[in-house]
């Protein structure tokens, strides 16, 4: 029992350190039902939780199995400053990630220019061909006097 919860800390924290959080969770949930008073896996847990609140949870719990515990102390110590701190502040977004809004917008400015242009032309086309008519018009307007037609 003993060699097989060695080899799963070794397991779970190669792991940890390779970035395979997942994996390394499970070797440790794996040795703290075995030994619920693991310290070193109880701290792994703690490092590797994404909630402040757990990873000071998983502390207080290792404290509770071993008050005297040095790595305990500096691990609460941590597990506090994470608690208290604000969440840190999310990476500023690719450019790439940037680029289809930025796209979006683009073509949104140009449909804009696009459709002003279009209501230019028509009307000046519109304004261009009665204009044009006008005369025509002028002779077609009814009059306010009746006018006699010779026969």
């Amino acid at each position: 029992m003993e060699n097989r919860i060695a080899t799963l800390l070794r397991d779970g924290q190669a792991a940890a350190r390779a970035g395979q959080k997942a994996k390394a969770r499970r070797k440790f949930r794996t040795v703290l039902i075995f030994d619920p008073t693991n310290v070193t896996a109880l701290l792994w847990m703690a490092w590797l939780s994404d909630d402040p609140r757990v990873s000071l949870a998983y502390v207080a719990h290792a404290l509770a199995c071993d008050p005297h515990n040095p790595r305990a102390h500096a691990a609460l110590r941590w597990a506090r400053r994470r608690v208290t701190s604000p969440p840190p502040p999310k990476p500023p977004s690719s450019p790439a990630a940037a680029a289809p809004a930025s796209r979006r917008r683009r073509s949104h400015l140009v449909a804009l220019i696009a459709l002003g242009l279009l209501i230019i032309l028509i009307g000046g086309a519109l304004a261009w061909s009665l204009s044009a008519d006008l005369p025509v018009l002028t002779a077609l307007a009814s009059t306010p006097i009746p006018t006699f037609t010779p026969p």
